[in-house]
């Protein structure tokens, strides 16, 4: 709710956040990146710390911020704080004794850093952001100074979903992937066209089909006109009405002589079928043969993706599957954490180079 606020919504968001200290101490508060902004000035008009980064109002390294009432104060006084740096007394716990680095609490987040032990006493070496990031989140993973690991935008990290039709950005004030479409018109690289919906297809007007016998089909294919008139006509091919053979494939029910003929490209007893996750086609909504989309199992390195999701290892690069590996910034195979732990990758808590493929390069 706080991204839409108007002048006097600001001053309705202030006065309840103000009320959450009522009755207590010590109050953890969690809308950090929930404020938008144009200019620092929005930021600083809070009074909290915050920076205006991508278009939101956050705290500088941290991913919460702290929400302390002084004894004897009928106000609060707020600030950015690192997670979990206000106790009840609103100091830092004493740090714990140590031996060996093994005696200490790590990190939060395990790739943000390593526990120390100096001079007997417990420490954490924590970096700024991790060392391995997935490539085209539009995110950057940085690491708060208690280790622990959040999204901070990242706008140049684009996902390339390998698709001409469709301008690959990344919204800023979400943090989120789009991939938008492309005007209609021609398609940027090559002789083909943009429908504007995101779709490359063979024409938008019979004009482009070069023939004044063919014309641009509602599917975008130039097609003969008599796959236009309304007849069967199985002379020349049509196992339906103005559908199969050389005019548009089929709809599911309609009958067909080969897979071709089917929009969905399954024949089965001479009907066209629905899309199946085992009907060894690539079709419905599907990324590669029988894999990837919402409804099938995601694919394995090697394969084709539009999204992260459609592939087994979390990471679709320019259209293409990932093997899972030790830097590409996804908790896959068996590791532990993200990019750590599990056979092949190096322990947790420690932000030394890994073992492994490395991630693609891309963005991030």
């Amino acid at each position: 709710m706080w991204k839409r606020l108007g002048a006097s919504g600001t001053f309705l968001a202030i006065g309840a956040l103000w009320g959450a200290c009522a009755g207590e101490r010590y109050v953890d508060v969690d809308v950090n990146g929930e404020i938008a902004c144009d200019t620092q000035a929005d930021c600083d008009a809070w009074g909290f710390g915050w920076e205006c980064t991508g278009g939101a109002c956050w705290c500088p390294g941290g991913t919460a911020w702290c929400c302390a009432q002084e004894p004897g104060s009928d106000s609060c006084n707020r600030a950015c704080h690192p997670p979990g740096a206000c106790t009840d007394e609103h100091h830092v716990d004493e740090p714990a004794r140590c031996e060996t680095p093994e005696d200490c609490p790590g990190p939060v987040s395990p790739r943000c850093g390593r526990a120390t032990c100096t001079d007997h006493v417990c420490g954490l070496e924590v970096v700024p952001e991790t060392t391995t990031q997935r490539a085209g989140d539009c995110v950057v993973v940085q690491c708060s100074e208690r280790g622990e690991a959040f999204d901070a935008p990242a706008p140049d990290d684009v996902f390339n979903d390998a698709n001409e039709c469709t301008i690959d950005r990344c919204d800023e004030v979400l943090m989120t992937i789009a991939n938008e479409p492309y005007p209609r018109g021609a398609a940027p690289a090559s002789s083909g066209y943009c429908d504007g919906q995101g779709h490359w297809v063979g024409c938008l007007l019979d004009a482009d089909c070069g023939h004044p016998e063919l014309i641009c089909s509602g599917r975008g294919s130039c097609i003969i006109k008599t796959c236009a008139d309304g007849d069967l006509d199985s002379i020349i091919g049509e196992t339906a009405i103005d559908c199969g053979g050389p005019c548009d494939p089929c709809p599911s029910g309609q009958p067909c002589s080969q897979a071709t003929d089917c929009t969905e490209g399954v024949c089965k007893e001479n009907r066209c079928a629905h899309a199946t996750c085992d009907d060894e086609v690539l079709n419905g909504s599907e990324s590669d043969v029988d894999c990837g989309g919402p409804s099938c199992a995601p694919c394995g390195g090697g394969l084709k993706c539009s999204a992260h999701d459609d592939c087994a290892s979390g990471v679709c690069s320019r259209g293409i599957c990932q093997q899972a590996g030790c830097r590409d910034g996804v908790m896959n195979q068996d590791e532990r954490d993200v990019d750590c732990g599990g056979e092949r990758c190096g322990p947790c808590g420690r932000h030394a180079a890994r073992s492994g493929p490395a991630s693609t390069g891309e963005g991030t």
